[in-house]
């Protein structure tokens, strides 16, 4: 059977925002598991190693599904476990080439909570990403107001190839319908 894992952003200790996407996986015939990280470890490595603990050990289809940090989480695993779809929604680029681009608050929240993040390259990431089939998605609005994600997700899209879609009038909100109907469009393709 399919797998598809859902992991959640930082701020989702529920699956409320997740509850249209999980539906639409289980609709295209996939088991979903829904993770929400143990935001109380303090590294990328120690995230992505718990998220490791969730895939099955089995040769069925995996699809990861990310929000947010849980979409950074999701493409680093993939370095380390093979994927056939790898579906980053407003994928944070918490990575060292952004590190100069990130506000204050954001580095502040890096130190104390993703310590490891400047041990993180994104082109090495990228280039070590086991993955077949890639796809982004972004709010409109939350590129034009974040200088160091609109450079990310620029530099993913550019790096990958993998198909880009832009919500208009949607910032970091997974939850607006127009950003719930893009990704459900997705899911429908993956088949």
């Amino acid at each position: 059977m399919k797998t598809s894992i859902v992991i959640s952003g930082r701020h989702d200790p529920t699956d409320a925002r997740y509850k249209d996407i999980r539906h639409s996986f289980e609709k295209a015939g996939y088991q979903v598991v829904f993770h929400v990280p143990n935001w109380q470890l303090h590294s990328i490595e120690e995230l992505v190693e718990e998220l490791l603990q969730k895939i099955p050990n089995d040769k069925n289809p995996l699809t990861l599904f990310g929000f947010s940090l849980g979409a950074m989480i999701a493409l680093v695993a993939s370095t380390k476990r093979g994927v056939d779809n790898l579906i980053l929604c407003s994928p944070s680029g918490y990575f060292k080439e952004y590190a100069s681009k990130l506000t204050e608050e954001d580095m502040s929240w890096a130190h104390e909570h993703v310590k490891d993040f400047k041990n993180w390259s994104a082109q090495q990431t990228i280039h070590e990403a086991k993955v077949k089939h890639g796809y982004i998605v972004a709010g409109e609005n939350e590129l034009r107001e974040w200088e160091d994600f609109k450079q990310w997700v620029d530099d993913l899209h550019a790096q990958t190839r993998w198909p880009l879609k832009v919500v208009p009038n949607v910032a970091h909100e997974i939850e607006a319908l127009t950003y719930q109907e893009s990704v459900k469009a997705i899911v429908q393709a993956l088949g």
